[in-house]
């Protein structure tokens, strides 16, 4: 419904990929470009690598090469009763830690590196503001010398916190 000749569509999500190629074809009246993001954090900085100065394809090209230096990782709990690593989980418990602030705080040790420049802590609608506050606050304290780490509230569903690592 767009009035745009020229459409960038960003997946965030790989099983969603192939899809959105597929519309390419369909669609006759406007060029349609699908930069092959796989998740949320990896559409994000594709996004703030936009040039509107150059063409759609180059833009596409660019802002993969941005997307590909982010690493996501993402806190949420269990669908249903399963092992992991020979724990038996519970359908409703997180994975590595039963509190999701511990949860990301330890993904994020796992996640950066001395190169890492960015961390972005977006947290989802069953995450309280002060948990938030107090997730960002351990990852400034841990990594804020040496990266910049950003809040965000995302009232996404099903994930507690989505974590971006640049």
């Amino acid at each position: 419904a767009t009035p745009a000749k020229n459409v960038l569509v960003f997946p965030n999500n790989k099983n969603i990929i192939l899809a959105a190629e597929q519309t390419i074809p369909m669609v006759k009246d406007r060029n349609v470009v699908i930069v092959p993001t796989r998740t949320i954090p990896q559409g994000m900085t594709a996004l703030l690598n936009f040039d509107s100065e150059i063409s759609p394809e180059s833009n596409a090209q660019l802002m993969m090469d941005a997307a590909t230096g982010v690493g996501t990782g993402l806190v949420t709990f269990a669908a249903r009763n399963s092992e992991f690593g020979g724990k038996k989980i519970k359908e409703g418990d997180i994975i590595t830690e039963k509190n999701p602030v511990k949860a990301v705080v330890k993904l994020a040790k796992n996640m950066v590196t001395r190169d890492t420049s960015f961390i972005t802590l977006i947290y989802g609608n069953d995450i309280s503001e002060e948990d938030a506050k107090t997730a960002f606050n351990e990852l400034s304290d841990k990594f804020g010398s040496r990266t910049d780490v950003t809040l965000v509230k995302g009232d996404q569903p099903v994930y507690y916190f989505i974590l971006s690592v640049e």
